[in-house]
């Protein structure tokens, strides 16, 4: 009977490797008197046997076919060539700064086993903030790998080494400046100035957004803290009393007084 039998990189396969990477095909048979060698299905080359052709360039998983026919019949072969490719996913991808703990998900593809090691680079700068070292994890998430503390368009590279090719990626974050912070204070439900008998008091009350701390101050004197309070006495008044409301957060800060007369 006629036999074939085709390999890629010396081995039945499949096999992976690098995005635009080649790999060496080679093909013996046996009682066959031709021998043509397809890939994907398109003519390639001919032959009874070859020690070793270049594949050329792939940048999709390929497929070469070995069909050989002789007296005793025909017989074909085929070996597959998978190209590593990788996608990644960033949770969240967008939001205000500082946008901290963004987590990067890798998942390769073009291979079902083998081990990875993945470097992941928050802002494509050269330097990576995670190597995971050699595991079989696929796909693979960097959980809260990532930080950005100011406004901005950012991309993340990851590279992924396999034990039989390379694979590269990017993602994009966006993160955008945080808003504003506003601070609002009153005395008895007014922006003020009000007035009150002497020995009197008024109730102080402020709210505040986008503030991360707040601190109130009576006169330039300590009175309270927080970002907001829907009402505390003032104390008893006996002279004009100025109460100031101080905020701060990722997106500045901001001041408001109200006089008590």
């Amino acid at each position: 009977p006629v036999t074939a039998d085709i390999k890629a990189g010396g081995s039945d396969g499949p096999i992976s490797i690098t995005y635009g990477g080649s790999s060496t095909i080679s093909w013996t048979s046996a009682n066959a008197t031709s021998c043509s060698v397809t890939k994907n299905g398109s003519a390639f080359s001919s032959g009874l046997s070859n020690a070793g052709t270049s594949s050329g360039a792939l940048t999709t998983t390929t497929t070469f076919t070995q069909s050989c026919s002789g007296p005793g019949g025909s017989a074909s072969n085929s070996v597959e060539v998978r190209v590593l490719t990788m996608s990644l996913s960033a949770s969240p991808n967008s939001g205000n700064a500082p946008l901290n703990g963004v987590s990067i998900t890798a998942t390769v593809v073009g291979t079902s086993s083998g081990t990875y090691r993945y470097f992941v680079d928050c802002t494509n700068n050269g330097s990576n903030e995670v190597d995971s070292g050699d595991i079989s994890s696929n796909p693979y998430t960097a959980s809260g790998a990532c930080s950005y503390p100011s406004a901005g368009t950012y991309t993340v590279f990851v590279t992924v080494w396999h034990n039989q090719g390379l694979a590269t990626a990017t993602a994009i974050i966006t993160v955008s400046a945080p808003p504003p912070v506003t601070a609002d204070i009153k005395a008895g439900g007014s922006d003020g100035p009000i007035s009150i008998t002497s020995g009197g008091s008024s109730t102080i009350s402020w709210t505040s957004t986008n503030a991360t701390s707040c601190s109130v101050t009576k006169n330039g004197s300590a009175f309270s803290s927080g970002t907001s309070n829907a009402g505390t006495s003032s104390g008893a008044l006996t002279t004009t009393t100025t109460f100031t409301q101080s905020c701060s957060g990722p997106g500045g800060s901001a001041s408001n007084s109200v006089e008590v007369r």
